[in-house]
């Protein structure tokens, strides 16, 4: 995010800067997701949907999760996708954070598995 020239903060409402890196379908398509995202009957119904799906392992959830919700908050999947990511946003001077997440893992190995790319993450 480009500075405030005067506080030398960023100006997080100049959205011609926030949103430089979207092209116009982009930004529909995440208007679109972000007003079905403000229904709770949708999100309650969707996520229940969903958990279901994986339960299920019906073979087109994944996909789906990836062009929706993946798509919009998440950066990529490995380090190396995400760089892409940064890369795009750095083009910008926009600034990034990762942060390797390991919601809903239960087992040691997953566990290790985010110590071990969060510290490639660090490197």
């Amino acid at each position: 995010m480009i500075p405030n020239s005067e506080s030398g903060l960023p100006d997080f409402l100049n959205t011609d800067i926030a949103f430089s890196n979207r092209s116009n379908r982009e930004l529909k398509w995440m208007g679109r997701l972000f007003r079905f995202m403000n229904i709770g009957l949708f999100v309650r119904f969707g996520s229940q949907l969903t958990l279901l799906a994986l339960k299920l392992r019906l073979p087109f959830t994944i996909t789906a999760i990836r062009r929706t919700i993946f798509k919009q908050f998440v950066g990529g999947a490995s380090l190396k996708e995400c760089q892409v990511a940064i890369d795009k946003l750095y083009d910008k001077r926009c600034q990034t954070i990762l942060d390797y997440g390991a919601e809903g893992k239960e087992k040691e190995k997953d566990f290790q598995r985010t110590f071990e790319e969060t510290m490639r993450a660090i490197e």
